[in-house]
């Protein structure tokens, strides 16, 4: 009899495309994963991953057992989501995760709408989790996720795209005696409020700053959204947001004294996408999915 905790140890770490992924998705230390794979090779008497690099490929054994790992334990992943697509009250489940640097408000306001247009009857039991990008795309592939909304795209043959959603992004600041956010982008005093250098939105930024020649000061910076709106708020300096996340605090304005002000045209098109498993279905997530892509649409 093999051994289906190595088998699916093995699995993993072929699904992933590394031991460092899998050990954190198998809540195990990389050695004690290390050791199970080469007691698998040992029993099957052939090496099931060869070192390319800093990586791991499948050797032509690895491919041939995978074939036959991934009808296993897809199957099985299956079976444990269906299971769980229904509480004791037998309602539905629909689980999504959302990546940090998407703003929360923005997100939550979109589910909401989408939670409302279904009837008393229809609404799954709903769960929405944030992590980084790379624990998204593996719970996405372990059936752990239903969706992942994201601002970095999946590229997975298990993983489609539902939607890819443009978020217009304006210069944005606190209103300083009336002046126009030209005049402010203009005004060397004026730092800027800016997003940390491992989120998109920032290589965007940089981006749109080097082609218009724009030499500024870093007044502020996060790798939280809902940081660099409160610090643009407080006039830390000038933003730079979709607009999309800017609509609470825009539609709160009711005094001019620190009211914001935002360039008339948009600077250029941030993107998120919505992502789901690449299979078939059911008619209630493929409303779910076709809805929540409407409603993060601006």
């Amino acid at each position: 009899m093999r051994n289906f905790n190595h088998l699916y140890y093995f699995h993993i770490v072929a699904k992933l495309g590394g031991v460092t992924a899998a050990a954190k998705q198998l809540n195990t230390s990389q050695s004690s994963l290390s050791t199970q794979l080469k007691t698998l090779e040992a029993q099957i008497g052939n090496e099931l991953f060869k070192r390319d690099g800093r990586n791991i490929i499948l050797t032509k054994a690895g491919h041939s057992v995978f074939n036959f790992t991934r009808r296993m334990f897809d199957v099985a992943s299956e079976l444990d989501a269906y299971l769980a697509k229904s509480d004791h009250r037998g309602r539905s489940s629909f689980s999504i995760g959302v990546s940090p640097d998407i703003e929360r408000p923005f997100v939550t306001d979109a589910i909401s709408r989408m939670m409302q247009s279904l009837s008393a009857d229809h609404r799954p039991l709903l769960t929405q989790v944030s992590h980084p990008h790379e624990k998204l795309i593996a719970k996405l592939e372990l059936s752990e996720l239903d969706a992942v909304i994201s601002s970095q795209p999946i590229h997975s043959q298990n993983v489609k795209t539902i939607a890819e959603i443009k978020l217009p992004v304006k210069a944005v600041a606190r209103n300083i005696l009336g002046r126009s956010i030209v005049s402010i982008l203009e005004d060397a005093n004026v730092g800027l409020v800016i997003a940390s250098q491992d989120m998109r939105l920032r290589w965007e930024t940089d981006d749109y700053l080097i082609k218009r020649k724009i030499r500024k000061t870093i007044a502020f910076e996060s790798n939280v959204v809902g940081a660099l709106l409160r610090a643009t708020i407080d006039g830390l300096g000038i933003g730079f947001l979709p607009e999309a996340y800017l609509e609470h605090e825009l539609k709160n304005q009711t005094t001019k004294k620190g009211a914001l002000v935002i360039s008339r045209e948009p600077l250029w098109n941030h993107r998120i996408y919505l992502s789901a498993k690449n299979r078939a279905p059911t008619d209630e997530i493929r409303l779910m999915l076709g809805t929540l892509s409407e409603e993060l649409a601006p």
